[in-house]
């Protein structure tokens, strides 16, 4: 027998395999110990909430009871709330174990069966693999295994994530009227292929030298919004593809579209379709792939983009990644940032929201990386850039902002704010010069973009020299 506390502990079942301890050495009752005891495998992943939920009677009586000391981080998130309440199986998850990324020393072709080998021999609870946008996976796992982990050959590092809120839930404006804040349809050419309406042009796309009225074949530009998910039901929109990240990691949050809305609003600036309803996009009809990697708060793990950004270089089809995300910087965000620049070198164009702060982008990823094309946002209704627009030696070029209509799951409509709906104006023009130019790289279509943006605007200057989209040039 050993103890903890006043109270005598059996050593559970040991698997020969298992390197991990099973009881609690006397006078032990700190973290590790006590997360080691819990976390018996009984047939489930370490870190599964099942497993945790069976423990759960153990540590509120060894808490209340016994006096054994929790982590810091669990005792002090209970301050302000009653321990019963507050010793939830979700509080315990998080606090017991964590989401990792682990780096692998192998090379592609052999990253799915050494994961699955590690994972036979410690239960572990894989979420994604990765052999494209970086050799290795995501996992859940328990603090106290971490180290063990680490020394097993072949694995090089291993790397906490954290969630973050990437996109806070939208706030759609309620006073908006679409057919004063739209331009009328413009007159048609020879040889077009859309269509617009009356009241189908924003005036954001307007103010960037749009609509485009030209014959290009634009339903063959795959675009992957890398969001909360695109509702592929509207009619407005040509979704192609969806993939639901979070669903594999998360069962419980799966959706088969967008259940928050701000991809969906997203997808529409960069591509509705011409079809004299509702709004067009900037262009209009490109193949939209939507690419679930954040969840229904607007929150999500590294992991999670990653592995977005593994779908996108498992279809070279896809030639632009629109990325309206942006959450403070901290922890370590590397691994992240080696997948963005391994998406770019890959030759996909990858834009970036700036973010929503009014501060550097130095201070939020994944604009602070300075990879791909890093857009502020502009106020087209008052000439001036928005209050919230983060700025910063990163930042490419500016789009409009404020005020910028769009489409919103089930058929409707919405108007939001945010650097999330100028980046998709840049992603729109990306689309365009693409189908204009055949296929370019990020650092191409930047020099072009730069160089035909518009110079001299009101409001330019002090925090925002940037240039300002202007597609009328650049798809000349």
């Amino acid at each position: 027998m050993q103890k903890c506390g006043s109270i005598e502990l059996s050593p559970v079942d040991q698997n020969p395999n298992d390197s991990v301890p099973r009881c609690v050495e006397e006078s032990e009752c700190g973290t590790n110990k006590l997360t080691e005891t819990l976390l018996i495998r009984e047939g489930k992943p370490l870190g599964s909430k099942e497993n945790i939920m069976k423990r759960l009677g153990i540590l509120l009586f060894l808490v209340l009871n016994i006096g054994c000391e929790t982590t810091d981080d669990l005792v002090s998130s209970c301050e302000e709330d009653s321990l019963a309440n507050c010793l939830t199986v979700d509080n315990l998850t998080d606090t017991l174990s964590g989401v990792y990324l682990v780096e692998l020393d192998k090379e592609p072709g052999e990253v799915a069966s050494f994961t699955q080998q590690l994972a036979s021999e410690f239960d572990l609870d894989i979420l994604h693999i990765y052999d494209a946008a970086a050799e290795g996976f995501s996992v859940r796992l328990p603090h106290s295994l971490v180290e063990t982990l680490q020394e097993v050959v072949g694995v090089r590092s291993i790397t906490e994530d954290i969630d973050r809120e990437y996109a806070p839930t939208p706030e759609p404006e309620e006073d908006f009227d679409p057919v004063e804040e739209t331009t009328p349809a413009p007159l048609p050419v020879p040889n077009q292929t859309v269509d617009y309406g009356e009241y189908e042009v924003p005036e954001g796309v307007t103010r960037i030298g749009g609509p485009y009225v030209g014959g290009l074949a634009l339903e063959e530009i795959h675009v992957a919004v890398l969001d909360t998910g695109v509702d592929g039901s509207h009619p407005d929109l040509n979704v192609v593809a969806h993939r639901d990240v979070v669903g594999d990691s998360l069962p419980f949050d799966a959706h088969p579209g967008d259940p928050q809305g701000h991809g969906t609003h997203v997808a529409g600036i960069i591509g509705a379709r011409a079809d004299t309803e509702g709004m067009a996009g900037v262009a209009p009809g490109v193949a939209i792939h939507s690419v679930r990697i954040l969840d229904s708060t607007g929150a999500g793990y590294d992991a999670d983009i990653i592995a977005g950004i593994e779908y996108v270089l498992d279809n070279p089809q896809i030639r632009v990644v629109n990325m309206s995300l942006g959450g403070p910087a901290g922890g370590n965000s590397a691994p992240l940032q080696e997948a963005i620049d391994r998406m770019i070198a890959s030759g996909v164009i990858v834009i970036i929201a700036a973010g929503n702060e009014s501060q550097n982008t130095s201070g939020v990823v994944p604009a602070g990386f300075d990879s791909g094309v890093v857009v502020s946002a502009y106020s087209v209704f008052d000439n001036t850039f928005a209050d919230f627009s983060n700025f910063g030696t990163a930042v490419d070029i500016a789009a409009p902002g404020t005020s910028i209509y769009s489409t919103y799951p089930d058929g409707t409509y919405a108007a939001l704010d945010g650097t999330s709906m100028a980046a998709p104006h840049v992603a729109g023009a990306a689309a365009l010069f693409i189908g204009k130019n055949g296929d370019v790289d990020n650092a191409q279509f930047l020099d072009y973009l730069l160089s035909t943006g518009e110079d001299g605007y009101d409001g330019q200057g002090g925090d925002h020299p940037e240039v300002f989209l202007n597609i009328d040039d650049l798809i000349l």
